[in-house]
């Protein structure tokens, strides 16, 4: 009770969305007050207000179970390889949680090896067909054949992030 209590205070869930939010977070429990503290604080640490950074963690719960590693990586390819910033952040918090490799790393190569500029936020559009459609011009077909030659992840090796 007194954590739910802590989702509405500190992250805005309204009592009417517990239990819809928990689905999508059904590890909330396990992971401790404290830590979600932390993770607030942290994502402020990228440059977001205190109300930006309790909306990304309701809007992208899976943030409270990764690993401060994995945080940091993303943040890191986030604000330095693709420029994004934090209001960028804000609108698209799955930058922290989606498949780096896969999503990121991949739409970002191949948009710079085909000279499509692409914000942040389109780089992270949900779907790869929605990506492929009004971001990439290309089919999706196209995008797994980069893929699956590797040309993305060649694109970054030697990187330091």
């Amino acid at each position: 009770r007194e954590r739910t209590r802590w989702l509405e205070r500190a992250l805005g869930v309204s009592p009417s969305e517990t239990a819809s939010w928990l689905v999508t977070q059904p590890d909330f429990f396990s992971v401790s007050q404290r830590r979600c503290v932390m993770l607030l604080k942290w994502l402020v640490s990228k440059g977001v207000s205190d109300d930006e950074a309790a909306m990304m963690m309701r809007e992208e719960p899976q943030i409270m179970t990764m690993s401060m590693d994995e945080l940091d990586l993303r943040a890191s390819f986030f604000f330095s390889v693709i420029n994004g910033t934090p209001k960028d952040l804000v609108q698209a918090p799955q930058a922290l949680t989606c498949d780096l490799g896969r999503h990121m790393m991949l739409r970002h190569a191949y948009c710079l090896s085909h000279g499509v500029a692409a914000s942040p936020a389109e780089l992270l559009l949900k779907g790869n067909a929605l990506f492929c459609e009004t971001v990439a011009k290309c089919t999706e077909d196209e995008l797994s054949a980069f893929e699956a030659e590797g040309k993305h992840l060649q694109f970054y090796q030697g990187s330091v992030l």
